[in-house]
């Protein structure tokens, strides 16, 4: 009987984590390079490919870092600035684990978005970053990057939900120096 027992509740455990294997059957991308778009610093020790005709000062900080750069049509914006006023530092809070299903922020109007889509991002063999999105017109997405053991908040965006694949692949760029 307790054979049959401890048997079920390790199924049981197996079946109910969420491991990033996992997460790699979902919407996954590889990291690569765009050899037409030009590289430039996006945090401490990180580049960043982004179209040439972007707008924004990409990575500036006198206390830290901040970020921001913004397609011609204005249908694309990249930024970060996490800390405060005195302090900047290239990496927002941690996702809790296991990774939820939805994020929740508010919009620059105070109003709650639901991130509910996500998309995963591998550098083989090694899943590196989730992006967590709202599923509407006019989106507004969050990316997590994997720092140590952690998904840090590392890049917020707003996007035309059409333009989703510029920005997964924008994001796809990211790399260590």
């Amino acid at each position: 009987m307790n054979k049959i027992f401890v048997y079920f509740l390790v199924i049981f455990l197996f079946a109910n984590c969420k491991k990033e294997d996992e997460l790699k059957e979902s919407n996954s991308f590889n990291m690569a390079t765009v050899a037409e778009w030009p590289t430039i610093d996006f945090k401490t020790g990180y580049t960043i490919q982004v179209p040439a005709e972007y707008i924004g000062n990409g990575m500036v900080g006198f206390e830290g870092n901040e970020f921001y750069k913004v397609s011609p049509d204005d249908k694309i914006q990249l930024n970060y600035y996490y800390g405060s006023s005195m302090h900047h530092v290239d990496f927002g809070d941690a996702l809790p684990f296991p990774y939820p299903k939805e994020v929740r922020v508010t919009n620059s109007l105070s109003e709650l978005v639901v991130m509910d889509k996500m998309e995963v991002f591998i550098q083989k063999p090694d899943t590196i970053a989730l992006f967590y999105y709202s599923n509407s017109t006019i989106s507004r997405g969050r990316l997590y990057w994997k720092v140590d053991t952690d998904f840090n908040a590392a890049l917020e965006v707003d996007f035309n939900l059409l333009d989703l694949p510029t920005v997964n692949k924008i994001i796809g760029t990211i790399r260590k120096k």
